[in-house]
């Protein structure tokens, strides 16, 4: 499942906002018993190792704000964006279970310039943060296994 939202106002002298929104939703399971036997075997039995059933829940969500000025002598812009990643998944057979998290948060400015008539100087500044925080359930260890970052996104 996906939505968008977009709205776009005009100002006066060039001037706007732009404000937008986005949702993705989706889920997916895959079964695959797998069955072997031994050669003096007569019949297939389970064979739960080798057998892979997983299932998975995944989002993401983002709103993005930007105001600015459309002139193409002195123009700028600002834009601000929250973001959320999550995903979680889970092995049945193998016992282990994830669940993934992501935010981020990203800034943007810029400006052009247009000295003379077919010329245009663009900047722009685009710098960021992302926070990922894993949680792992892996039936090996019987225990949960945590782990972070923080990545600092120049742009």
């Amino acid at each position: 499942m996906r939505t968008n939202i977009h709205f776009r106002q005009p100002l006066q002298k060039g001037k706007y906002y732009d404000l937008s929104a986005s949702a993705n939703i989706s889920s997916n399971d895959n079964e695959n018993i797998a069955r072997r036997k031994n050669v003096n075997d007569y019949e297939l039995l389970e064979a739960p190792r080798l057998s892979t059933d997983y299932t998975s829940f995944n989002q993401n969500y983002a709103i993005n704000a930007t105001t600015g000025k459309n002139n193409p002598k002195l123009g700028y812009s600002a834009t601000g964006r929250l973001v959320y990643n999550g995903s979680q998944s889970k092995e049945t057979f193998a016992g282990n279970e994830f669940n993934n998290e992501t935010y981020e948060i990203r800034g943007s400015a810029g400006i052009n310039y247009s000295p003379w008539k077919d010329h245009r100087i663009n900047l722009r500044f685009n710098p960021g943060v992302q926070f990922f925080n894993q949680i792992a359930l892996l039936d090996s260890l019987r225990n949960h296994v945590p782990f972070k970052y923080t990545n600092f996104v120049p742009g």
